[in-house]
């Protein structure tokens, strides 16, 4: 998304984060990375409620532990890799406000407790 050239920065006063993130061209994967991570963590918060192990939640979604994995990674830790200067707690501030963005306006349905 970078390049060579200075951008001219965008007047984003008075837009919204929906607008802004449309204007960047990057909407849809903020959107799908927020989706992500809201089913990450409900996930995470079903496997503790139920009290699964990942195998045992794995199959009972009829899916590969793997795969399980690849939805619960650790999201700070992939974003203070990329952009070290960041602290851990302004990482988690912003995926806190996207899930409840996402909630908002891309309702996930909950976890179903199954047997």
């Amino acid at each position: 998304m970078k390049s060579d050239k200075k951008r001219e920065r965008a007047d984003h006063s008075g837009s919204t984060f929906d607008s802004f993130l449309e204007e960047e061209g990057i909407r849809e994967e903020v959107e799908a990375v927020a989706i992500k991570r809201v089913l990450g963590w409900q996930l995470e918060q079903a496997m503790q409620e139920q009290q699964k192990t990942k195998q045992a939640m794995a199959k009972q979604l009829h899916t590969s532990r793997s795969q399980l994995d690849r939805l619960l990674s650790d999201p700070v830790d992939e974003i203070l890799a990329d952009f070290p200067s960041l602290k851990a707690e302004d990482v988690q501030a912003a995926i806190a406000f996207a899930a409840a963005c996402a909630e908002e306006d891309l309702p996930v349905p909950e976890v179903p407790h199954i047997r």
